[in-house]
This record gives C-alpha cells, structure tokens and sequence, in this order.
C-alpha cells in the first residue's frame, strides 16, 4: 500500500525547505546539460543553413525562369506556325487573284467581240448546232 506522504504547498517565488524526512529521493529525469557549441562552429552552422537556403531560392528562380522561357517558346511556336500557315494562304489566294483578273479580261474581249458577225455565227454553230444551207451535221457518240 503506498505511504501517505505529506504534502507541502510551494507558492510561485520561494525556496522549497529542506524536508525533515530523509527519504530516498524519486528516481527524477536526469537532464543533460545542452552540448556547449563554440562560437566558430555555431557561425559555420548558420552559415551552411543560410547557404542551402539561398540554394533553394536560387533553384525555385531558376525554375521559374525556365517555365517562363518554355511558356514563352510555346506561344512563340505557336504563333509562328499561324504565321506561316497565313503567308502561305496568302500567297495562294494571289495566284488565284492572278488567274481571276486574267479570266476576266478573257471575258471582257469576248465581250467586246460579240457585236461581230462572225462570233455570232461560231456561237450559233457550237452552242446552238445550227448550219447554214447546204451543210450536213455529223454527231458521234462519245
């Protein structure tokens, strides 16, 4: 059964007594005293922590950086291709300008040319199958 030990109340500030008894003191946690570091070893400790946290935030720039350039080549590829793809279109859409104002002025002669005579008759002849007198039409199946 455990002893009835007394118990003294200690207020904030004063000094315990000695106590009357001499009982074995309670096996209490032996603390270590902090390893003593000396001043050198101390700096080169901070030093190592300041320098690995500069490494780090030399890193995450870097990284950042990097993201930025390949961001950034990403648009500019991209962009360069509709670049391309419009300089060719372009270029296309003037040949067939090209071909466009030569057909028209095909067409504006022919135009000019229809008041003759001998256009009507060609016209009359290939459009309309029409013969003058004394002419046979021959037709071959194609």
């Amino acid at each position: 059964m455990p002893e009835n030990k007394e118990r003294k109340v200690i207020k904030y500030g004063e000094t315990p007594e000695p106590s009357e008894t001499h009982e074995e003191p309670e096996e209490r946690e032996v603390h270590e005293e902090p390893k003593r570091i000396s001043h050198e070893e101390l700096s080169g400790r901070i030093e190592e922590r300041r320098s690995s946290v500069r490494t780090k935030q030399i890193r995450k720039k870097r990284l950042t950086i990097l993201l930025m350039v390949m961001v950034f080549a990403l648009l500019a590829t991209m962009c360069g291709k509709d670049i391309v793809r419009l300089k060719a279109e372009n270029v296309a859409l003037k040949r067939q300008q090209v071909a466009l104002k030569k057909e028209r002025d095909e067409l504006k002669a022919e135009l000019e040319s229809t008041s003759e005579q001998e256009y009507i008759r060609d016209q009359a002849r290939k459009q309309l199958r029409l013969l003058n007198p004394g002419e046979l039409l021959f037709v071959w199946d194609e």
